[in-house]
């Protein structure tokens, strides 16, 4: 059974990742759509009108009850409260992946300051990874934002004196351009051969901010274990009758992240 003060840390970063979620699933719609995320400035109401989260069927603004994670959506059973058009499930689901990566993270390293940025690393992969199912992109700035964190992890890690700058320079800035490097030749060959565009340029920025992550020594394992994500992933993304062509970023997403616990 969980102690008392374990349970307790457990349902806060549950309710932090269900919050996180909620989040995540405003940048699914919001970036592709290029709808603004943030306030822009705090005195333009256009945009503070353009960053209130509506019903994009009938424009309904949602009130606070309408934007508690997951609990809304199953108590409106999918439906806007205004015009009863299906709300889409992704909203829960990402809302769900981010619940359990925070979950992960917490059982894999604690509540301890320096891993902060693998919390806020969670949000920005769902993100990225329900974007790059929908519209076969890895969006710039998310892409970056990923890179920022990894700097951010490294840096409050070397601030608690658990690494070194040569060790952060020789092996994770050096990761990053070798990651790229790699990908950036393996997509260049495989398209000459195939005769086609088998990698796209987000992949390759994403390899970079894999390899700011986990370090040159893990580059064969992050290849390899992508491979096999990615194949799993075309088999399913067939069967469910999507094509032949499936995006690689859900790979490289989740090949990541098994590989931070690792």
């Amino acid at each position: 059974m969980l102690d008392g003060l374990v349970a307790l840390e457990l349902i806060a970063v549950s309710f932090l990742g269900l919050v996180f979620g909620s989040f995540a699933s405003a940048l699914i719609y919001r970036i592709p759509r290029d709808i603004p995320w943030v306030f822009q400035s705090s005195k333009e109401t256009a945009n503070k009108e353009a960053c209130r989260s509506a019903c994009p069927h009938c424009g309904y603004v949602l009130r606070v009850r309408d934007l508690i994670p997951l609990f809304s959506w199953l108590l409106l059973r999918g439906k806007c409260r205004q015009c009863r058009a299906p709300i889409s499930p992704m909203y829960p689901l990402a809302e769900l992946c981010t619940l359990a990566g925070f979950v992960a993270v917490y059982y894999g390293f604690g509540l301890e300051w320096p891993y902060l940025a693998l919390y806020l690393m969670v949000p920005t992969l769902v993100a990225l990874l329900f974007i790059d199912m929908e519209h076969f992109i890895l969006p710039d700035e998310l892409v970056l934002s990923a890179g920022i964190l990894g700097a951010l992890h490294w840096g409050l890690l070397w601030m608690r004196s658990s690494i070194g700058t040569n060790e952060i320079i020789s092996q994770y800035i050096a990761g990053a351009a070798v990651f790229a490097l790699f990908a950036w030749l393996l997509g260049t060959i495989v398209s000459r051969l195939l005769k086609k565009d088998a990698l796209g340029f987000g992949d390759v920025k994403f390899f970079a901010v894999a390899g700011l992550w986990l370090g040159v020594m893990n580059l064969a394992y992050f290849a390899v274990l992508s491979g096999f994500f990615g194949v799993l992933f075309g088999l399913i993304w067939q069967k469910c009758g999507k094509g032949e062509v499936f995006p690689f970023g859900p790979a490289l997403i989740m090949a990541l992240f098994v590989l931070l616990f690792i």
